[in-house]
């Protein structure tokens, strides 16, 4: 028996769900969302969301004194953010998978932006450190393309559990 995704999407009603479902969806929305916003906050203050401040973090400023991360650390900070990224990212798709608000092409590029993100970041840590300070602009990209995903993964199931009519 062949699945399709607009078949997954119908397995479940938002807006029909009985009250504790939804407020403890709610709930674990909330707290990702405002993961992501702490994430955004922490980027803020260690860079201060330029390229320049992105790019002295990881390729390091002499004039500054400002040193680049060694190879443990930035292992320490890709292997740390692949796992947690990865695991929040599919946390949050779980519940965005059964909505019904979008086309399925736009589903499905969120689903898949998430975690082509986080590849990127964590691929951006290496390259600008060992590449050179022009690949920031990757870091940046992937920070935008996660908070695409991050306000399409949270925002819409919130809209169908509270905001939606059920059919």
């Amino acid at each position: 028996m062949k699945i399709e995704m607009k078949n997954v999407e119908n397995l479940v009603d938002y807006p029909a769900l009985p009250q504790t479902i939804k407020i403890w969806l709610t709930s674990f929305l909330i707290v990702m969302g405002l993961a992501y916003c702490l994430a955004i906050l922490n980027v803020y203050a260690n860079t201060g969301m330029t390229y320049k401040g992105v790019a002295d973090k990881y390729n390091g400023n002499e004039a500054e004194q400002i040193f680049a991360p060694e190879f443990k650390e930035i292992a320490q900070t890709a292997h740390t953010h692949m796992g947690a990224m990865g695991m929040m990212f599919f946390l949050m798709s779980v519940p965005f998978v059964f909505t019904k608000t979008f086309p399925q092409w736009l589903k499905k590029f969120v689903l898949v932006d998430a975690f082509v993100a986080v590849l990127i970041a964590n691929s951006a840590f290496w390259l600008i450190r060992y590449a050179g300070r022009p690949w920031a602009v990757l870091m940046i990209l992937s920070g935008m393309l996660l908070g695409l995903a991050s306000a399409f993964m949270v925002l819409t199931p919130l809209y169908e559990m509270w905001l939606k009519k059920s059919k």
